[in-house]
């Protein structure tokens, strides 16, 4: 009995140390811009948030960001689907704040994609950003960047600054048209869990199946 409870907490441990759990709050909201216009923002939310309508020189089909607290699951993943008529420079800002874990150091995987550009919608930048002061849209520490001007992806690992209290991560996108065109492009960032965790992981894994197998032999 001791040893099934011993194996099983170890399970349990290992399946903790690697969640990366406990968001205190987190909150998503969304910003448009584009030169001779007011910014367009969408109003905090803690499950996510999503923006459609014209804004500017763009009908903006659908931007939207939402997030999953944990390691191997995306802390926030956003996209965007617009199309213009006319030249113009939309930008689009998606951030995350009330972050609390994982802190310290870690690594972060920015995955950046342009899914379609046709026509007049010549590039779209994306870009990945942390603030460890919790700043809505903060932009002090850069993770990735990459511009595309057809159809592709960047993976890209950046490590973080040490965290010791909440923290904020912003994607941003700016949408480049020169005439009538469509864009759709998404953004995810995910925590890359350390070495140390994925042993641990496993050997809680493996106690578990010692124990799923001497109750078969039982």
């Amino acid at each position: 009995m001791k040893r099934f409870l011993l194996a099983s907490l170890l399970g349990l441990g290992a399946l903790t140390a690697c969640s990366g759990v406990a968001l205190a709050g987190p909150e998503y909201s969304l910003a448009l811009s584009e030169s001779g216009y007011s910014t367009a923002s969408v109003v905090p939310s803690t499950s996510s948030a999503q923006y459609s309508g014209t804004y500017g020189t763009f009908s903006v089909n659908l931007v939207s960001t939402t997030g999953v607290p944990s390691i191997g699951n995306a802390y926030n993943t956003s996209s965007i689907n617009t199309s213009s008529n006319s030249a113009g420079v939309l930008t689009v800002e998606a951030t995350v704040t009330g972050l609390t874990s994982p802190l310290g150091t870690y690594d972060m995987l920015s995955g950046l994609t342009s899914n379609l550009l046709t026509g007049g919608a010549l590039s779209v930048a994306e870009t990945t950003y942390l603030d460890p002061a919790n700043v809505a849209f903060g932009m002090t520490d850069k993770l990735a960047s990459n511009t595309f001007t057809s159809i592709g992806n960047d993976n890209v690992l950046a490590t973080t600054p040490a965290l010791t209290g909440p923290y904020s991560l912003t994607e941003m996108f700016v949408v480049t048209a020169t005439g009538t065109g469509s864009a759709n492009s998404t953004i995810s960032m995910t925590d890359v869990p350390e070495p140390g965790s994925l042993i641990l992981l496993g050997t809680g894994l493996l106690g578990l199946g010692l124990i799923v197998r001497r109750q078969k032999r039982g």
